[in-house]
């Protein structure tokens, strides 16, 4: 027997955003490290709220340092596993470089409000939760843009720290903006899933197959090569035969079989 399951639709949504605190690997002093390579600085430019420590650790069998064009700070030599720590407490963009090497060149860019990026599943129409931290007094308001129109608004709690809800319809950047200052633009990326299922009852096991259609959902001008992706998802054996295993010694009514395949389903799509 097989019956056709009615179409479920999931929206997950991915995001992109450049290099910044929240998101890299963090040095012995609590912020940000730079690896340094043989030729160049791995991460070229950081974005770091005031505050933050910047490490640099050498990863290559060279000795480098690393000098800010300004003069601000200056590292010794550092040989392999070496590592240089410097605070950054005015927002600006500093740049450096290596004097061993002058080709070798960074810059560390310094705020008073960052995003953090987005890494969780969020769904077209759906609420998605932006966070952030801000180098500004407890209860300081920030907002929440998106194509120069507020989309939310939060303020700074103890710790620096702020929350707000966006609803995103479609792909988004979204940049904090708090005491005349804006953070770099983090993009939330929305995905549809559409997935389409059938089941098919032999005896006492069940069977699920489903297929998969993604479509980013994407601003007008996000440019190409955004376009629909496919795939196709099958519930294999292991989840044939742990259906099985749970109808065994029953043989359910056809209402019964496909409430308990939407039921498998959902927690499956739900896992993402």
């Amino acid at each position: 027997m097989r019956r056709s399951l009615p179409l479920l639709t999931v929206l997950i949504a991915t995001a992109a955003a450049p290099a910044s605190a929240s998101d890299m690997d963090h040095g012995k002093a609590g912020g940000p490290a730079v690896p340094i390579y043989n030729a160049s600085f791995a991460i070229p430019h950081i974005d770091v709220l005031a505050g933050d420590t910047v490490t640099w650790h050498n990863d290559s069998l060279r000795a480098h340092n690393v000098n800010a064009d300004d003069g601000s700070f200056a590292s010794p030599r550092l040989l392999m596993s070496g590592t240089f720590d410097h605070r950054f407490d005015t927002p600006g963009t500093v740049a450096y470089f290596c004097q061993l090497h002058p080709t070798m060149r960074g810059d560390v860019a310094v705020h008073r409000v960052l995003l953090n990026a987005a890494k969780e599943p969020a769904g077209a129409g759906k609420p998605y939760v932006l966070s952030g931290r801000a180098a500004l007094p407890e209860g300081a308001a920030v907002s929440i843009e998106a194509g120069g129109a507020v989309a939310a608004t939060a303020k700074v709690a103890a710790g620096g720290t702020f929350t707000a809800t966006v609803t995103p319809r479609e792909t988004t950047a979204y940049t904090a903006v708090a005491d005349g200052e804006s953070a770099p633009p983090v993009q939330v990326l929305v995905l549809d899933r559409k997935v389409s299922a059938s089941q098919r009852v032999r005896g006492k096991k069940l069977n699920i197959d489903a297929t998969v259609m993604a479509e980013l959902k994407r601003v007008p001008d996000a440019g190409p090569g955004l376009g629909l992706a496919r795939r196709h998802e099958s519930i294999g054996a292991p989840r044939r035969s742990t259906i099985g295993n749970a109808l065994e010694g029953v043989n359910p009514a056809p209402r019964d079989a496909a409430h308990l395949t939407r039921a498998h389903l959902d927690s499956r799509t739900n896992r993402g």
